[in-house]
């Protein structure tokens, strides 16, 4: 449709503003303009808010200020009385923690309820878990939800933890690559060394991965990752 096609281009227009104009705190005044070439009467809406059965209800959840909620501010047994939105909302309220095992532990009875019903919300949370937590170890948090979800639904969680741990092998890889690549150009022949020493060490040091992990990925031996974090 014409008018998803203009508004998606609208929207493409702000993150080109924002890297050009560093700084910056107010995004620009976008207007929109299409032009139709059919042949026939132009009858679709000139409007988003004319997509929705509900127009106007749509319209304000657009323009009007959006609800904020500051998890940092509510008390962990609050979130835990609500077991289908309170247990995401405490796991995104410590996902920043330095080990989130701990924390998941403490709602261990909300997570069983929860995979006893619905194994996808499970999945959608061990996803969520590993894409942002900074967890020391990955295997465990996999681990702990294999344990926790029903007996014939196990399968999938080992799948599922076995896909996040390869996708992140393969963006630590490409990374690896692109920083290899870089050094090499700048003529050190040692560049492939270099970067894996250097691409081990960032994610050593951000925790996104274990360090047994790192070296499996890396193909530098435990103990010189070790010697890394001194």
């Amino acid at each position: 449709m014409v008018l998803n096609g203009g508004r998606s281009r609208q929207l493409a227009a702000l993150p080109a503003h924002i890297e050009k104009h560093h700084g910056t705190n107010y995004l620009p005044l976008v207007y929109p303009l299409v032009f139709y070439t059919g042949k026939a009467s132009y009858n679709a809406p000139l409007t988003l808010w004319d997509l929705f059965k509900e127009a106007e209800l749509a319209k304000s959840f657009f323009v009007e200020p959006f609800k904020l909620i500051e998890l940092h501010k509510i008390e962990d047994d609050e979130l835990r009385r609500h077991v289908w939105s309170g247990t995401m909302a405490f796991i995104m309220k410590h996902i920043f923690a330095r080990d989130i095992l701990p924390f998941l532990r403490v709602i261990t009875p909300l997570l069983k309820e929860i995979g006893e019903q619905n194994i996808i919300y499970i999945e959608n949370i061990l996803w969520y878990l590993l894409e942002k937590a900074e967890s020391s170890s990955v295997e465990k948090v996999i681990g702990f939800f294999n344990e926790i979800v029903p007996e014939e639904k196990r399968g999938e969680i080992m799948t599922l933890g076995e896909q996040l741990i390869e996708k992140g092998r393969a963006e630590a890889l490409k990374a690896l690559d692109q920083i290899a690549l870089a050094k090499l150009q700048e003529g050190k022949l040692e560049g492939k060394l270099e970067g894996k020493l250097e691409i081990a060490k960032k994610m050593l040091a951000e925790n996104l991965l274990d360090i047994n992990t790192v070296a499996k990925i890396t193909d530098l031996s435990v103990d010189k990752l070790k010697n890394l974090l001194h």
